[in-house]
């Protein structure tokens, strides 16, 4: 498994190196290659590239070269991106038509607050689901609270209209008392 691992990320930075500049790019445009080394150690999509660059996704005000994320080559950081990594992970090289990826080098971020299961919705740092959320929730429906600090936490049901209601509250204490389902990630897909 390690010598697996060695070659893929030894062939990964070949490519980095041998790849040619996309016919797409017109004359004048910046072009620039995402190969997901967020952390910065020579070492292109590696586990520890993910958890950086899921970290990053959460972080308004981290100022790095975000093109390096864009594996979906559509000039946009996002969830779509996440899921990329993830699928690299379970398939391999092969879900790159071409690697590394061209994309433009200022890519639009799409911000996340919510990346794992949903209910967290006072917005604690430990990222904890309790009944102090119940209350902030109950807080903001009934007597004028402050909405949920990730609207995506919010909606603890998974509502596809994404509306946050006493539908909610009933989903988020049936689970914390009586053992009720578990909130949906906030991305479907997403594997964690």
């Amino acid at each position: 498994m390690t010598k697996l691992f060695i070659s893929t990320v030894g062939l990964l930075s070949i490519l980095v190196f041998l790849s040619p500049t996309p016919a797409s790019a017109q004359s004048g445009d910046s072009v620039c290659y995402a190969t997901l080394n967020m952390n910065h150690d020579s070492i292109p999509m590696s586990v520890a590239d993910l958890i950086a660059f899921v970290r990053l996704l959460t972080d308004s005000t981290a100022q790095i070269p975000w093109f390096e994320a864009d594996l979906t080559g559509d000039c946009v950081v996002d969830t779509a991106d996440i899921r990329k990594v993830c699928d690299f992970f379970v398939y391999g090289i092969s879900v790159f038509p071409q690697y590394p990826v061209p994309t433009c080098c200022n890519p639009d971020i799409k911000w996340v607050c919510c990346l794992f299961k949903r209910g967290n919705v006072n917005g604690d740092t430990a990222d904890a689901v309790n009944i102090v959320d119940v209350t902030y929730l109950v807080s903001h429906l009934f007597q004028g609270g402050p909405p949920p600090f990730c609207r995506e936490e919010g909606n603890v049901n998974g509502d596809p209209s994404g509306s946050i209601n006493v539908v909610d509250v009933t989903f988020l204490v049936n689970r914390l008392f009586n053992g009720g389902q578990e909130p949906p990630n906030c991305f479907s897909g997403m594997p964690f």
